[in-house]
């Protein structure tokens, strides 16, 4: 007869710091499920890599223009000097500079659900542990919980473009 608690009261509980029961399995993860993972590891690699340094070089794109922008204000316009600039282009280029710096976020942080995805991949085809498989199967997850609210956020603005296109339509046909 048992009363919810463990046989052994030596043995670890199974009860989490978080106040939720472990989920481990007992056994290894099949052969079958492993290999899958493992054939997808290298893309996961590959992608995630090329997402950091697509990052990175936004980064660098954006604080040239942004540069660029600040140089372009500090010259002036006119004549031979300034790049062509006035104060206006020169805040055009440093908004632009700003707005690359923003997107390389877009590239950087999923890069980083792909590359620990890639690596608990690469854990889980040593160990044959559930506990790996979980870690690579929670950081798949977080990197399309990720895209989708950057879906959703790319639709909203879209959805805003074509309804400010269709006031400025309107408006211009009315006045």
């Amino acid at each position: 007869m048992s009363d919810g608690l463990n046989e052994n009261p030596y043995e670890a509980s199974d009860v989490r710091m978080d106040g939720t029961r472990s989920r481990t399995a007992t056994g290894n993860v099949p052969d079958s499920v492993i290999s899958l993972f493992e054939a997808t590891q290298p893309w996961v690699r590959l992608v995630g890599i090329s997402l950091r340094i697509f990052g990175v070089l936004a980064i660098i794109g954006g604080a040239c223009m942004c540069l660029i922008g600040v140089m372009g204000m500090a010259m002036g316009g006119g004549g031979g000097g300034g790049f062509g600039m006035g104060p206006f282009e020169g805040g055009l280029a440093v908004a632009l500079g700003l707005v690359y710096i923003l997107f390389a976020f877009l590239y950087i942080v999923p890069s980083g659900f792909l590359l620990k995805y890639a690596a608990s991949i690469r854990a889980l085809s040593d160990s044959d542990s559930f506990d790996d498989l979980e870690d690579a199967v929670g950081f798949q997850k977080s990197f399309w919980k990720f895209i989708g609210i950057i879906t959703v956020i790319y639709i909203v603005l879209i959805g805003l473009y074509i309804l400010g296109i269709l006031a400025f339509v309107l408006l211009s046909v009315a006045g």
